[in-house]
């Protein structure tokens, strides 16, 4: 399970505001740290994406990678997706200019697993059109 809280204001004298309640995400179980990243977008300086998304992935009960993608711009998150595979230690999110977010991950046998979207944009279903499947390699 993965907690979220959001800040819903900016505060000129402190750290923001926050919201009193997080929101629970609840996952495929498993233990571990949450990799999250972001899609860069008109905050960023990169006007050519119009849905920029967060992507939080984490090591589910089974080894695989599971990935949530938050919707929208302020809203919440979607369905847990578990990409299948099986990974030997923690993930890594990242983004291109482009605006495709990559996930990586450590197969059992050392070899990196590669998960990305195909296209810029929120595409929440990970398993879908929008996302390659999980590639592997090396050695």
């Amino acid at each position: 399970m993965v907690s979220h809280k959001w800040q819903t204001g900016v505060d000129t004298a402190g750290p923001g505001v926050w919201a009193v309640t997080p929101q629970i995400i609840d996952g495929h179980g498993g233990v571990g740290p949450v990799a999250v990243g972001n899609a860069p977008g008109p905050r960023d300086g990169v006007a050519g994406i119009p849905q920029p998304c967060v992507v939080v992935a984490k090591r589910n009960r089974g080894g695989g990678i599971s990935m949530n993608i938050r919707i929208g711009p302020d809203l919440g998150y979607g369905t847990w997706y578990d990409t299948g595979g099986y990974t030997a230690g923690d993930i890594a999110v990242t983004s291109d200019a482009n605006g495709w977010v990559f996930a990586f991950a450590i197969t059992g046998d050392g070899k990196l697993m590669i998960k990305h979207q195909n296209s810029s944009g929120c595409h929440e279903d990970v398993n879908g059109a929008n996302w390659s499947d999980s590639k592997v390699v090396g050695g």
